[in-house]
C-alpha cells in the first residue's frame, strides 16, 4: 500500500475507529476483517508508533451526551468560518476548542477581487501560482481559492467589524502574461497586539447564529461519534 503524506494524517484521526489498520505505517502484513475489529478494541495496532501517532485510551465515563449534525475541531478563521456556513446551511452545529477562547494566529486574510478580475485575470492568476509552485499543485483547489475567496474575506471583515475589530484593507494588481487581476487583502497588524479581535468579534456573531461552542475541551475521536473532555 503506497502511504502518503496526507494519509498519515488520516490514519491518525481514524486509528481509534479501526478504519484502517496500522500494517500501512509498521510494514506488517495486511489485518483481517476480524483483527482489524479487534484492535479498534484494544488499540494494539498502535504498538511501536511513536506516541503522537497512537490513539488515546478509550473514553467510557460520559458526564453528557450531545447530538450534532457537524462537529468542528478548532475556532480559529478556518474553524468559525465553516461553523459559520455550517449553520447558514440548516445544521445544528458545535465548535470545539482546546483553550478558552477563539483564536487566530495570523493577521491577515489575501483573496483575488472577483469585483474586478474578469475571467481571464482568474485564470492568469491560477496560472501564476501554478509556475511559482512547479505545477504541484492541485489546480482545481487554486481555482477555488480564486473564486470564492473574496466572498470569504469580506464577509469575515464584515462581521469583525461589526464587532469592532475593523482592518485595513490592501489592494494590488498584477499582471500575467498579459493578463490583468485584483488581489485584496484584510489586514489586522494596526490593532497594536489586539489582532486577535477579529476573531473574538466574529466567534460571537458565529456563537448568536445559534453554534454551541465548548472552550477548555479536546477532541479524542473524529469519527462519526466524537467525544470532548475538559481540558
Amino acid at each position: 500500500m503506497e502511504v502518503t503524506r496526507r494519509d498519515l494524517f488520516k490514519f491518525t484521526g481514524l486509528a481509534a475507529a479501526g478504519v484502517v489498520g496500522a500494517s500501512a505505517l509498521a510494514g506488517c502484513a495486511p489485518k483481517t476483517a476480524a483483527e482489524t475489529a479487534t484492535l479498534a478494541d484494544t488499540g494494539s495496532a498502535d504498538a511501536g508508533l511513536p506516541a503522537f501517532l497512537q490513539a488515546p485510551e478509550p473514553i467510557t465515563d460520559f458526564a453528557d451526551t450531545r447530538e450534532y449534525d457537524i462537529v468542528v475541531v478548532g475556532a480559529g478563521e478556518s474553524g468559525l468560518s465553516a461553523a459559520h456556513s455550517a449553520v447558514a446551511a440548516g445544521a445544528k452545529v458545535a465548535c470545539v476548542q482546546n483553550i478558552g477562547t477563539a483564536q487566530t494566529t495570523g493577521n491577515m486574510g489575501a483573496s483575488v477581487d472577483t469585483t474586478k478580475t474578469d475571467e481571464a485575470g482568474i485564470q492568469a492568476c491560477v496560472a501564476f501560482l501554478m509556475e511559482k509552485n512547479a505545477y504541484r499543485s492541485n489546480r482545481k483547489l487554486l481555482e477555488a481559492w480564486a473564486r470564492n475567496s473574496y466572498e470569504a474575506v469580506t464577509w469575515w471583515a464584515d462581521t469583525a467589524a461589526e464587532g469592532g475589530a475593523e482592518s485595513k484593507p490592501y489592494d494590488s494588481e498584477r499582471e500575467y502574461n498579459g493578463y490583468t487581476y485584483y488581489l485584496h487583502a484584510n489586514t489586522y497588524n494596526h490593532l497594536e497586539g489586539a489582532h486577535n479581535d477579529a476573531a473574538l468579534a466574529v466567534c460571537d456573531a458565529v456563537a448568536a447564529e445559534g453554534v454551541e461552542f465548548f472552550f477548555n475541551s479536546r477532541l479524542c475521536s473524529c469519527t462519526r461519534k466524537a467525544s470532548a473532555w475538559p481540558a
